[in-house]
């Protein structure tokens, strides 16, 4: 699952053979997405252990706000096809803009346009 398949959800789940090994899963994960949980559900499940974690919402709010601003993208890009439309907002990096800049130039009708952002979304 992807991280913003993940955050549509705002679940993620955990499945290890020990409570120790799903503790260090559950801490490393933490550590390597810089995110927190709000809440965690832990069952015993045959011979694993298997959790179901709440992301913060915040995290969820910033995706979120992500999808809005690269809706706006694509709606402003689907006026100017074939254009490097200006866009700036403080959800997207400026350098994933500028990449999808230099892609929109390339597209000759609507359909190429949407699929540049597909793949953001």
């Amino acid at each position: 699952m992807s991280e913003l398949e993940q955050y549509k959800s705002n679940l993620v789940y955990f499945e290890c053979s020990s409570m120790s090994e799903l503790y260090a899963s559950l801490k490393g994960w933490q550590n390597s997405n810089q995110k927190s949980f709000i809440s965690l559900s832990i069952q015993k499940d045959g011979t694993n252990f298997c959790c179901v974690a709440i992301i913060s919402p915040i995290e969820l709010t910033q995706i979120i706000e992500y999808k809005e601003a690269m809706a706006k993208f694509q709606r402003r890009a689907l006026k100017h096809i074939g254009v490097a439309v200006e866009f700036v907002h403080p959800a997207i990096l400026t350098e994933k803009i500028s990449a999808i800049q230099h892609k929109l130039k390339k597209c000759t009708t609507p359909e190429e346009v949407k699929a540049v952002f597909a793949k953001e979304f």
